[in-house]
């Protein structure tokens, strides 16, 4: 059934009737008629809506075993059918009633995981009703071991598009980080709240909240993420008036000063204020140190790295692994003449290099203006 359905030239009438006699299956020759008359009662009135959640029952409640192919082809047509009723609320209405028979139909946990992934792609443009799905089905995740897709899902959204739902998308986000760390997986849970703060304006309620999440998590833990980088600058800007001292200790740590995080440290309480270990702030302050001096010297000595870092020199080749499973740097440990030689830096840590990119970056956005506003004179 399934493959005459997705590969046949039908007609939506020849389509409808496919359904109606498939539903009409499940009962006894008495039955079957008025199954049938009812639903083509339907189809007549053009109360879509009402025969789908019709036929959802009806799948739900007469499931046998091996049928899942022609269960997922019935859904995906009748999902065809709800965008027949447009952009509205009864669309909406009706796509998060097919969630509520899903969830509590007998279906494999599998079968239900395919069926709500073809919901959400094949579901209405619209995105009241796209975020109201996700916020539905999101809490299933888990169970239907589709976490990979909703992360997948999410993380390629753009925030714009989202405008007009943005409390409720906002809400997905929020939603899924949580159950990301339920699970422990703690670097798509800290993506998430990446994707989550850049859903905020620095003057908007909650951002000094997560924007601190944020800066606190980058300090807690040292993971390098080259994707991240430049976008964990432009979210956490804002940071900078909200809680200067935070936004300070973080540009310091990042920097890898090891002498400014000592002043900091001495003459202020930030780490006990956002409850900081010393010495983990340390230690990656000192692995960041370390990142610059890979960036500037191809080959360094245990020696000069010791001195550089102001560590006795039986720590340096744990400093040098640790930045390593950072992604920080890439090399090459010789323990016999205490050398490591640098083959690759992913993190060229400079001081000033975000202030002087951002300003490259306006003067480059007022040179596409300029050009824009000429182009404009000329056309009118």
């Amino acid at each position: 059934m399934s493959s005459a359905l997705f590969y046949s030239a039908k007609s939506d009438e020849e389509l409808s009737s496919v359904i109606v006699s498939y539903i009409c299956s499940f009962h006894t020759e008495e039955d079957a008629p008025k199954i049938k008359e009812t639903l083509e009662d339907y189809l007549n009135k053009k109360k879509y809506g009402e025969f789908v959640i019709f036929c959802c029952k009806e799948l739900s409640s007469h499931y046998v075993a091996n049928t899942d192919k022609d269960v997922e082809s019935v859904y995906f047509l009748l999902m065809e059918m709800v965008k027949k009723l447009g952009n509205c609320d009864e669309c909406k209405d009706i796509c998060l009633q097919i969630c509520d028979i899903l969830f509590a139909a007998s279906f494999p946990t599998t079968l239900k995981a395919r069926l709500l992934s073809m919901i959400l792609n094949a579901m209405p443009s619209f995105k009241a009703c796209r975020v109201a799905l996700l916020k539905k089905t999101i809490s299933f995740a888990q169970e239907s071991k589709s976490l990979e897709f909703f992360y997948i899902f999410l993380m390629k959204q753009n925030n714009d598009d989202w405008e007009n739902v943005m409390t409720e998308y906002r809400q997905v986000l929020i939603t899924f980080r949580e159950l990301l760390l339920e699970v422990k997986r703690e670097n798509e849970a800290y993506n998430c709240l990446i994707k989550l703060l850049s859903t905020y304006k620095s003057n908007e309620d909650d951002y000094v909240k997560y924007a601190t999440e944020c800066a606190l998590s980058l300090l807690n833990r040292l993971v390098f993420d080259e994707s991240l980088h430049c976008q964990e600058q432009v979210v956490l800007q804002g940071l900078t008036e909200k809680a200067k001292d935070l936004a300070e200790l973080l540009a310091i740590v990042n920097s890898g000063d090891l002498k400014a995080l000592e002043a900091l440290i001495s003459s202020t309480d930030v780490l006990a204020k956002y409850q900081l270990n010393e010495k983990v702030i340390r230690d990656h302050c000192r692995i960041m140190a370390l990142a610059k001096l890979c960036s500037a010297h191809q080959q360094m000595s245990y020696e000069d790295i010791a001195k550089a870092l102001a560590i006795p020199q039986a720590e340096v080749e744990a400093c040098i692994v640790a930045a390593v499973k950072a992604h920080l740097v890439e090399g090459k440990m010789n323990q016999i003449k205490e050398e490591f030689v640098v083959t690759r830096t992913h993190c060229i840590v400079v001081d000033g290099e975000w202030k002087n990119m951002l300003e490259k970056v306006q003067q480059w956005k007022e040179h596409v203006q300029f050009v824009i506003d000429n182009c404009d004179k000329y056309m009118n």
